[in-house]
């Protein structure tokens, strides 16, 4: 089984160091799709970007953000290559398709 998480960029923290309560809030969401005991299922974490090419300054620093904090939790990440302008379900599907081993 697979777990999608993507935490959407209005809920995402804008700051360079963000206060230890918005790490807190992003690493619970993690943590809390991760499973307890027996893995019964896989976590990946979405960057905010694969929704929108097009971030402004602002989405470019809450976007950094979650990525360093789905990399801190140590889950895979789909992410948004720079300059990249494909649409959202092409990003989810060539990842999709790299796991299944390019099938």
């Amino acid at each position: 089984d697979l777990v999608l998480v993507a935490v959407p960029l209005s809920v995402t923290p804008d700051v360079q160091s963000p206060p230890e309560e918005a790490i807190r809030a992003y690493r619970w969401v993690l943590n809390w799709s991760l499973s307890f005991g027996l893995q019964q299922w896989d976590v990946v974490g979405i960057a905010p970007s694969v929704l929108r090419a097009d971030l402004t300054p602002e989405e470019k620093r809450r976007d950094d953000f979650a990525r360093r904090m789905i990399r801190a939790q140590d889950l895979s990440l789909i992410a948004r290559q720079d300059n990249d302008t494909s649409p959202s379900e092409q990003i989810l599907q060539s990842w999709l398709r790299d796991q299944l081993g390019g099938k």
